[in-house]
């Protein structure tokens, strides 16, 4: 997936009220004062303040500025800004508190900044007890877009309460007051399905993992066990308000060495005004390569590498209770019915693959969820008067049409296609590239010509790899619900007659005009590509 570059602005301006307590219990404030300094974490980058000395209260008035931090678009979901308040000793430091902020929470805001704002330290399994205040000014862009420029005049002072009455000189000399509530954030996980073979062992030993606010809660692994049941509740303490968006929900694979297979993003603003209904939620990933050799350079690629294969379904539900004194807590819960099932008929109709080179031999695999149905692989002579593409004649591509008992197409899995090729006779097969498609997709194809879908790239390491297409599928992809018994069935389309002729295609490109700025000078280097 495309990454973009991002600059994130960080300005430290004051800490106060500080509550150094021990570590080995957390409700006992010591009486001597800390030495603190400030730590800021973006994107596996750390930047940190000098640290005070014998203070409770201090400023920093220091900048933390984070150049081409580089993200897809699910780690900018996903992720964001850890400020750690800590106390440095002679040997080591103390963790006092921590804040975090998501990116999308930051880039949001108005001028996608916030400014001058005050908020609470605190130990992320105890967020009902702040350990001290922080004000922060924070600003999250684009590498490409200008960067705001705030003074004490643009300060707002909200203290995430609204209160904006006292006077600058009270502000300063007092501690904040900043409204907040606690609550329990509740995600029930009650069973796992179709959970594949990660580690190649035959079988699979499968954990959730929870993430919150720093809060990080984890089921019981289960052992060989490809539809594990766990009927738990895990309770997160959260604070409100907060800059965190996202409650982050993984499957990690235990047979060997922990893996992480996917991570799912929950709405938590979402879950704290309506609750989560229960719903399938899908896991996908890339399988290791096949053979020796391949195996070998995929551990040497350092190129980001996409969800290619379906990884199983999880089913869950989620709410929001109010908390006095919320921390962690996992506890059992009672199991749910599955979602109602539909009954649909899925028809796969495939042309031709055009602009993936000139390899030996092409495979493709079709699936759905757990369901796999490879064709017949194609060869170079078997592509004859195609061109540069590989032709299916006749039926070749022709999918038998195959039922799927599926819950609501929002939890349905996305169909997967799949390009292998091959170099030789003795030659591995390597993944080339994939189709992914949502179900909601497939109901409204039903009756659409044949049309071409661009193949995305296994592998991202560049951004011109990301933004090109890896191939070209001529295809039609639809599915039908099934109506109730009695209802006339509509028949299948017959396959569209395909016949290739040759063109030739001029293009005059005369002149362009108000092209964006895309260099520091304000300028730009275009030029124009004709073709696929």
């Amino acid at each position: 997936m495309a990454k973009q570059s991002y600059t994130v602005k960080v300005d430290i301006h004051d800490l106060q009220d500080l509550k150094w307590t021990s570590s080995t219990d957390p409700l006992k404030v010591k009486a001597e004062l800390p030495n603190p300094f400030v730590e800021v974490s973006v994107n596996g980058e750390v930047q940190c303040t000098q640290s005070k000395q014998n203070t409770a209260s201090c400023s920093f008035n220091l900048t933390c500025m984070f150049r081409d931090v580089s993200l897809t678009k699910e780690q900018f979901a996903q992720s964001g800004i850890e400020v750690r308040a800590l106390h440095k000793t002679f040997f080591s430091s103390e963790v006092i508190g921590t804040y975090f902020f998501s990116y999308e929470s930051i880039y949001k805001r108005k001028q996608k900044s916030l400014v001058r704002q005050w908020v609470a330290l605190t130990l992320p399994d105890r967020p009902s007890e702040p350990k001290g205040f922080a004000r922060l000014s924070i600003a999250v862009i684009k590498s490409n877009e200008p960067m705001p420029v705030f003074d004490d005049q643009d300060a707002d002072f909200e203290d995430l309460s609204g209160a904006t009455s006292k006077s600058l000189m009270d502000r300063v000399m007092t501690t904040p007051e900043l409204k907040m509530n606690y609550y329990h954030v509740l995600i029930n996980i009650y069973k796992g399905e179709d959970f594949g073979d990660f580690s190649g062992k035959g079988s699979c030993s499968c954990g959730i993992v929870v993430r919150f606010l720093g809060v990080e809660m984890e089921t019981v692994t289960q052992r060989d066990n490809p539809n594990p049941v766990w009927n738990v509740t895990m309770k997160l303490p959260a604070v409100v308000p907060c800059m965190e968006s996202n409650v982050r929900l993984e499957l990690w694979d235990f047979s060997k060495r922990p893996q992480l297979i996917d991570a799912v993003p929950l709405d938590f603003n979402e879950i704290l005004k309506n609750g989560l209904p229960l719903q399938w939620v899908n896991f996908y990933w890339q399988p290791p390569a096949e053979g020796l050799v391949q195996q070998v350079m995929a551990l040497a690629d350092s190129s980001q590498k996409l969800a290619t294969a379906y990884a199983g379904r999880l089913l869950i539900s989620g709410s929001a209770q109010k908390a006095a004194d919320p921390k962690p807590l996992t506890v059992s819960c009672k199991t749910q019915p599955f979602p109602p099932l539909r009954e649909y008929r899925v028809w796969i109709d495939i042309y031709e693959i055009s602009a993936i080179g000139q390899p030996d031999e092409v495979e493709l695999e079709v699936c759905l969820g757990p369901l796999s149905f490879p064709l017949e692989p194609l060869r170079k002579n078997k592509s004859k008067g195609g061109g540069s593409g590989y032709v299916f004649r006749g039926d070749e591509g022709r999918l038998q049409e195959f039922r799927a008992y599926l819950p609501d197409p929002e939890m349905s899995p996305d169909l997967l296609i799949t390009v292998r090729t091959r170099e030789g006779w003795m030659g591995n097969r390597t993944l080339h590239s994939f189709l992914r498609v949502p179900f909601s997709r497939l109901l409204a194809s039903v009756g659409v010509r044949p049309h071409w879908h661009n193949l995305r790239r296994v592998r991202q390491d560049d951004k011109k790899s990301q933004k090109s297409a890896a191939g070209k599928l001529l295809a039609t992809l639809a599915a039908k619900l099934v109506g109730d018994v009695g209802d006339k069935r509509e028949q299948r389309p017959d396959r569209a007659e395909y016949k290739l002729s040759r063109f030739l295609c001029r293009a005059f490109v005369f002149q362009a005009s108000h092209l964006p700025v895309s260099d520091p000078h304000g300028l730009s280097d275009p030029f124009v590509r004709v073709g696929g």
